[in-house]
């Protein structure tokens, strides 16, 4: 089995996190058509170049345009440099990870955090090797972690870390004091950017509701879900559960079986009516599909490049 879609442990390290950027670097070529419109008139073009205003000045990186090399600073320290520019239509991705107490859990290969983490990982790794503008807010267990722009491989490497971190089973014991959307809807600098969440929330709220309109009037948000879709399919028996509430009995029949595919059947597609609703597009994966998979179906509508 592929160890990517079945690891040994669902708690990832470091490394099994920075051992996915070459696969992040060859999942092909974005879709041609890039150009996307909104109904509320906002136009976004992911056509890449420069301005005059310097952001920064780091070691060159195998990716960097020779163009852009500043061969005074190269000349003087013996290492090549390179000058990164504010770009006026760059493509600024904003990544949200919000992992509820359901999320460590799954019938097959893994935990669903742990696939939510993988693919966060996979288009962290893609949006800095074509050279974008990445921001995040990582909520799990009661921690928020944001930062609204990456500027140099420490704070990319500390973005690693707290993937792994969420990854740690001992976050199912908590629930999230604030989520991403919510941390993040007073920040007015978030605007024509795309916004990724992985989130494995059945439900939101009014107020959630209310925030995520107010990010999807200025951004281009995509919602991704990546359900246990095996879950529902227990066979008729006796099963002990923990929950928040500790151990319970759960018995299942034909016709609990019929009445929790229909439930959540409906949750999904009311999540979907809500989002739809807000202009935000949900898109949902099964556990046992490949992060590089989803990956490539994200590439494929444009959510990465």
């Amino acid at each position: 089995m592929d160890k990517l879609i079945s690891p040994p442990s669902p708690i990832l390290s470091n490394k099994d996190l920075i051992a996915l950027a070459p696969y992040a670097k060859h999942l092909g070529k974005a879709a041609k058509k890039v150009k996307r419109t909104r109904a509320n008139g906002q136009y976004q073009r992911p056509i890449k170049g420069h301005g005059m205003e310097m952001l920064e000045l780091r070691q060159y990186q195998i990716h960097d345009e020779f163009r852009h090399i500043d061969w005074r600073v190269t000349a003087r320290t013996g290492t090549p440099h390179t000058r990164i520019y504010a770009q006026e239509n760059e493509h600024k991705r904003m990544l949200m990870l919000d992992i509820s107490g359901s999320g460590y859990f799954g019938t097959r290969h893994t935990f669903i955090s742990t696939r939510m983490v993988q693919v966060a990982c996979l288009i962290a790794w893609r949006t800095q090797i074509q050279n974008d503008s990445l921001g995040y807010c990582l909520g799990f267990g009661d921690l928020i972690h944001q930062r609204a722009h990456i500027h140099n491989k420490k704070s990319f490497s500390s973005l690693v870390s707290q993937l792994a971190e969420a990854t740690q089973v001992k976050h199912r014991e908590k629930n999230s004091i604030v989520k991403p959307w919510e941390a993040l809807h007073h920040d007015k600098s978030i605007k024509q950017q795309t916004i990724i969440i992985l989130s494995d929330r059945l439900n939101v709220s009014d107020k959630d509701l209310k925030h995520l309109a107010q990010l999807a009037k200025h951004n281009y948000v995509y919602w991704i879900k990546i359900a246990d879709t095996n879950a529902k399919k227990l066979p008729i028996g006796q099963y002990l559960m923990e929950d928040f509430n500790g151990l319970q009995w759960l018995s299942i029949t034909k016709p609990t079986q019929h009445r929790i595919t229909e439930e959540l059947e409906k949750q999904v597609n009311l999540l979907k009516q809500q989002l739809h609703n807000i202009g935000i597009q949900l898109h949902q994966y099964d556990l046992p599909e490949s992060p590089i998979t989803i990956a490539r179906h994200l590439l494929a509508i444009g959510a990465i490049h």
